[in-house]
């Protein structure tokens, strides 16, 4: 008589694992998260993002609006292997975009962008707040 297979609970944990990550995933899809550092200089809000592997730099596109900085874009896998070969998928590739708020003390019109080991810096600088202005009260005759 052949026996019952053995309960693993790795494997069940493992296996459960997978299936949250692929619900996830297709719920999310590859234009999910983007993640993003941003910090602050001196002069400048500085918004780093995570590699973009395999981006498609003829789709990217980054807009300041109300307040926002948008990124948006594609990523290619940059291998060829059948679908089918795949153990294990997580990398996402595909169309992407994030929002981020940015403040309102940023230059839009000198922003910059630099994308260098995969990697996207976006540059804001800060606007040039003068000091008070003084205003001269002319006597009306």
């Amino acid at each position: 008589m052949p026996s019952a297979p053995r309960f693993d609970p790795m494997k069940e944990l493992a296996n459960l694992r997978d299936q949250v990550n692929k619900v996830i995933g297709d719920t999310i899809g590859s234009s999910g998260f983007l993640p993003v550092d941003i910090y602050e200089t001196e002069d400048s809000v500085v918004i780093v993002t995570a590699p973009l592997l395999g981006l498609k730099t003829e789709t990217l596109d980054i807009a300041i609006t109300e307040g926002h900085l948008t990124i948006s874009g594609e990523t290619a896998n940059p291998l060829e292997v059948d679908d089918r070969q795949y153990l294990r998928r997580e990398r996402k590739f595909g169309a992407f975009s994030r929002s981020v708020p940015v403040s309102s003390v940023v230059d839009p019109e000198k922003a910059r962008a630099e994308f260098k080991n995969q990697v996207l810096t976006i540059y804001l600088p800060k606007l040039e707040i003068s000091g008070p202005k003084v205003i001269k009260v002319k006597p009306v005759v």
